[in-house]
């Protein structure tokens, strides 16, 4: 079974252990590298893009200074040719239609993942 590597981008700290036994119980191999800011996750992916970029990405969109899409802006600038590997799913408890069509309008994102179904969808992401 390979290593994945994920990256997991949100300001709550109880939603991120939630993602974190999920991911643990679908894919118990798994790195997985949490981010609280979307500046320090930027910061960390400019050191990975020298290497191996995350195979997955889930990030989500309302945090406080910069949020979801300044993310999704910056790595479409930054990292385009880097996320043709990795799989990128915006996360959020938002089920609007304009930030699904928003979040899925980026090109490299995979999916968009509610919270409420966040175990479902993670199982079949990561199974």
């Amino acid at each position: 079974m390979n290593q994945k590597k994920i990256l997991l981008i949100d300001d709550d700290s109880i939603h991120n252990i939630i993602t974190k036994k999920f991911i643990e119980l679908f894919s118990p191999t798994s790195l997985v590298k949490e981010f609280m800011e979307v500046s320090k996750s930027l910061e960390y992916l400019e050191q990975e893009a020298k290497g191996n970029f995350p195979d997955y990405i889930f990030v989500d969109l309302r945090m406080p200074v910069h949020d979801g899409f300044y993310f999704l802006d910056q790595i479409e600038i930054l990292y385009q040719k880097k996320l043709k590997n990795s799989n990128v799913y915006v996360v959020s408890s938002s089920s609007l239609e304009s930030d699904i069509k928003k979040s899925l309008a980026y090109g490299f994102v995979n999916g968009f993942i509610e919270k409420t179904k966040l175990k479902n969808s993670l199982k079949k992401i990561l199974s």
